[in-house]
């Protein structure tokens, strides 16, 4: 009977143990996403965008300020006006740019959370709001300065791909290697068309085309940090592989013809605590 007692005492007390456990690492996550909602982050912006690593690092963040202003372009880069401008004041600041190409509309963001001991988890995210027409492969950065680039989290291209015979969506994450320097991170991915069967006939379509780096920087100029992205977006008739290589702040790719800078491209300046 004895034996019994003891055994059920310690099954109940390793079930506590793992629900503690995971209970921590929800809280942790769950802190990252009510930091978010509480700075104007949408919930399924959220969930969309950051992984849990980086939400559970975002739930240590002690400030943050968001800056939003969205372009209507032509086709040849030139802003035509401005859509809107949203600001919200905190501690540090990210900052959006919308712009069209042909056949797309492109977003990027770029975002600095204040941590502890002079780091700063930086992120920069891309998204086509519409599909481009070119679907090659495109190179993208984010660069940094009055810091110093410790290690990287993160860093993918992602899609959605809809099954057309079930109608059921599957997000697909794709990792990619990165060209890395004291100043920046870049990545260069190829786009994933829709994909078809015998005769010719589309099962897949693939849309929602997207992409998110991370990573982790020491401040090392005062508490100011600076932010911006680059994205080369590859339009013309050939199919090129243009890679991407960073060398402090420059970008330089392995091949540039066909290659589109896109601007404008994000840009903060800000100070941590």
């Amino acid at each position: 009977m004895r034996k019994i007692i003891a055994l059920l005492v310690s099954v109940v007390f390793l079930f506590n143990c793992t629900s503690f456990t995971v209970d921590a690492e929800r809280t942790d996550v769950q802190k990252g996403i009510d930091f978010l909602l509480e700075r104007g982050y949408s919930y399924e912006e959220i969930i969309n965008t950051f992984p849990e690593d980086d939400l559970e690092i975002i739930s240590t963040a002690t400030g943050l300020t968001r800056s939003e202003t969205c372009y209507e372009v032509s086709e040849s880069g030139k802003v035509v006006r401005e859509v809107n401008n949203k600001k919200s004041t905190y501690n540090i600041v990210p900052g959006q740019d919308t712009e069209s190409t042909s056949g797309g509309k492109l977003t990027q963001t770029v975002s600095a959370f204040s941590l502890n001991d002079k780091k700063v988890l930086v992120t920069y995210t891309f998204k086509w709001n519409d599909t481009p027409v070119n679907l090659k492969t495109d190179c993208c950065a984010v660069l940094f300065d009055g810091a110093k680039l410790e290690n990287v989290r993160s860093a993918y291209y992602q899609y959605t791909s809809r099954n057309l015979a079930s109608g059921s969506d599957n997000t697909v994450t794709v990792n990619r290697p990165t060209s890395t320097s004291s100043g920046g991170v870049g990545i260069d991915f190829k786009f994933v068309k829709d994909s078809t069967h015998a005769g010719g006939i589309k099962d897949h379509q693939n849309y929602n085309h997207r992409g998110y780096i991370s990573c982790i920087a020491t401040i090392t100029s005062g508490k100011c940090i600076n932010v911006w992205s680059r994205y080369y977006h590859q339009e013309g008739k050939l199919s090129l592989s243009p890679s991407i290589s960073i060398d402090g702040v420059s970008v330089s790719l392995s091949n540039t013809l066909q290659m589109v800078l896109m601007n404008p491209n994000p840009y903060v300046s800000c100070k941590v605590n």
